[in-house]
């Protein structure tokens, strides 16, 4: 098995947790006989350096996609094995709780996610047509789906699930560190899969 490692990283500038991030990652999934594949791509535009990923990692005969943003982390060991576990039955993408610098849960009330952290299989998604990423704007030209919450969408109309990952810290960096917390979501959110009421937001 082969898993792409994806982190769309502007200005080639990637937070030094996310390093250690994906280089304990490399080492855990090696030592499991699993082959990783970092790969990364310096672009303002989101929209763009997603879909060239799903591209390069078809190319580079991937079966699993893990996304995951320069500015985010965790340091929960056994995050990649979790949301692989969740990639069963119907469902085809799998997007790690993570908190936006609006303090918000990059969740919506529909069950979507931010790609914060994501894993997707990409056997499933095979025939999905593109762009798999695409931000919708208003009429006033604003940001009105990011896309993120688009992509899934985008999956669901297809015919396939989306997953929200709960069981495991993450951390997102700006101006300050904004921390998503299992034990503080229990009484919204319990378990792993379950939706999180909250507006519509990316992981921006």
């Amino acid at each position: 098995m082969k898993v792409g490692i994806f982190t769309p990283a502007y200005r080639e500038q990637v937070h030094v947790q996310h390093a250690y991030m994906v280089a304990r990652l490399c080492v855990d999934l090696v030592s499991a006989g699993v082959r990783p594949d970092p790969f990364y791509r310096a672009s303002a535009c989101l929209d763009a350096s997603r879909n060239w990923a799903v591209h390069e990692a078809r190319r580079r005969e991937c079966q699993f996609l893990l996304m995951a943003d320069a500015d985010v982390y965790t340091v929960e060991p056994a995050f990649l094995e979790r949301m692989l576990g969740m990639l069963r039955d119907n469902v085809a993408v799998v997007g790690a709780a993570v908190m936006g610098r609006d303090g918000r849960e990059n969740t919506t009330a529909d069950g979507c996610v931010g790609t914060g952290i994501m894993a997707i299989d990409l056997r499933r998604l095979s025939r999905l047509p593109m762009p798999w990423f695409h931000t919708d704007l208003d009429e006033l030209g604003q940001v009105a789906t990011g896309e993120d919450i688009a992509f899934c969408r985008h999956v669901r109309t297809h015919g396939f699930d989306v997953a929200i990952a709960r069981s495991f810290p993450t951390s997102h960096v700006g101006d300050a560190h904004h921390h998503f917390s299992p034990a503080a979501a229990v009484t919204a959110a319990p378990r792993d899969g379950a939706p999180h009421c909250a507006v519509e937001t990316s992981n921006g």
